[in-house]
């Protein structure tokens, strides 16, 4: 389990670096950074109930970013706003699916 985990604050790692060329990319590497260190984190025993409250606000800030999408439709497959949005997904199930991988990491230890 502790191989998912790593491999998961790695890839949100690299999420984190795609975001350099962004317009807005402090906010945007800020939020794939955050999945990235409690990865690491929790891969270091370090542990904390509140953090899974932050599975929520990624869900619901992405919620507002879909549907406040002020962009013209254009005839491509994703634009900006749904690629932002699916990454605050991305992130939003990941930080809830965490503590419970590291709780079946904790019982087979």
């Amino acid at each position: 389990m502790s191989i998912i985990i790593f491999l998961a604050g790695l890839l949100f790692l690299f999420f984190s670096y795609l975001q350099i060329n962004d317009p807005d990319s402090t906010l945007w590497i800020i939020a794939y950074l955050l999945p990235a260190m409690l990865s690491f984190s929790y891969l270091l025993n370090y542990r904390s109930k509140y953090l899974q409250y932050l599975s929520p606000l990624y869900l619901i800030i992405s919620f507002y970013l879909y549907f406040n999408n002020s962009e013209s439709k254009v005839m491509y497959i994703f634009n900006e706003i749904t690629n932002e949005s699916l990454g605050l997904i991305l992130c939003s199930i990941w930080i809830f699916i965490l503590p419970l991988l590291d709780n079946q990491l904790i019982k087979k230890s």
